[in-house]
């Protein structure tokens, strides 16, 4: 399973981090990953290169875990935030139709 956590404080989104592969499929195989995969990596690719947001990326590939740290000046932004709420009602979206497979969380993060 998957689990889509999306960190929030008062000011907006402050953390996008996804553990684990879905399992719904062999490795190469998986939509439900795939899909998840490149509605985050859409996310970071819009944070990074079309607004220029130097956010912070840990990712380990093989572990199926990202995590994208947004820098507390661009917290609260209104095109983060219009990127970030994409990517989580997209999650959420998948996650309604592979329920088994994606977990999703807001977690209330204060700065």
């Amino acid at each position: 399973m998957t689990e889509a956590k999306f960190y929030k404080s008062t000011k907006g989104y402050t953390t996008i981090e996804c553990i684990g592969h879905t399992g719904y499929a062999e490795s190469g195989k998986d939509i439900v990953c795939s899909a998840i995969s490149s509605v985050i990596n859409t996310t970071l690719v819009g944070l990074k290169k079309v607004l220029g947001v130097k956010v912070l990326v840990k990712q380990m590939e093989g572990a199926g875990y990202i995590r994208i740290d947004i820098p507390n000046n661009m917290v609260g932004d209104t095109k983060v935030e219009l990127l970030i709420a994409t990517c989580f009602e997209s999650i959420k979206m998948l996650a309604r139709d592979y329920k088994e497979y994606i977990k999703w969380e807001v977690i209330d993060d204060e700065i």
